[in-house]
């Protein structure tokens, strides 16, 4: 490329650095990544969001985060996708409440969490038992007309079974029912045996009523 008097932009650069990171090339890959910033290539959005994506597949959280601010110092507004890159990766390493300041920040960054935002971080929460926050993430993303994963949600409700908390429990059938949150079979099967087992029989009979409802 060179010897033909091409010079490399930030599309090649990105796209090799995808390329090492996706053969698990890290050190290349952290190489390729310093000759970008040091021949000043022009990061666009696109450009930080397949870095970032590559670094939180590799599970470097620290540089992944320090692009993100990296980004708005450069007067370049991190998007949705952004945002949801980072979360996910977060939340599978178990950094939920990192994940959840960039989650609650995303408006201030000019950016609206969307379905994809809420389900990441729904899924990130009930997999770390943080109930009470799950709920809270379930109730807002019911009031936008998004519905969790099923998954999740029905992680959710046995986690609240076996945490014994029949209040938060009957809490999330509200919102699910209020809401008109889309839950699968499984779900419901759970709710209606966490609340029977934690002996709310007529409860757990007004969900029953309300599933065979047409």
């Amino acid at each position: 490329m060179l010897r033909e008097g091409l010079q490399p932009d930030a599309a090649f650069y990105t796209t090799l650095f995808t390329g090492l990171v996706a053969a698990g090339r890290k050190e290349e890959a952290a190489e390729v990544l310093n000759t970008m910033k040091r021949k000043a290539c022009s990061f666009t959005t696109a450009t930080y969001n397949a870095v970032i994506t590559g670094l939180c597949r590799e599970n470097d959280f620290l540089a992944a985060l320090k692009l993100l601010n990296e980004m708005e110092a450069q007067g370049i507004k991190p998007d949705v996708i952004s945002s949801n890159v980072i979360i996910g990766g977060l939340c599978r390493g178990g950094k939920w409440r990192e994940a959840k300041e960039i989650f609650t920040h995303m408006a201030r960054r000019g950016c609206q969490p969307d379905v994809i935002s809420y389900r990441t971080m729904f899924d990130g929460l009930c997999d770390a038992s943080r109930c009470k926050e799950a709920a809270l993430v379930l109730e807002e993303m019911s009031l936008k007309g998004y519905s969790p994963r099923p998954t999740g949600l029905n992680k959710l409700v046995a986690e609240l079974g076996r945490k014994a908390d029949a209040e938060l429990l009957w809490s999330v059938w509200n919102t699910v029912e209020r809401r008109n949150v889309a839950v699968d079979v499984e779900t419901w099967e759970r709710m209606v045996y966490e609340i029977s087992d934690k002996d709310q029989v007529a409860d757990a009979a007004f969900v029953m009523d309300a599933l065979l409802l047409p």
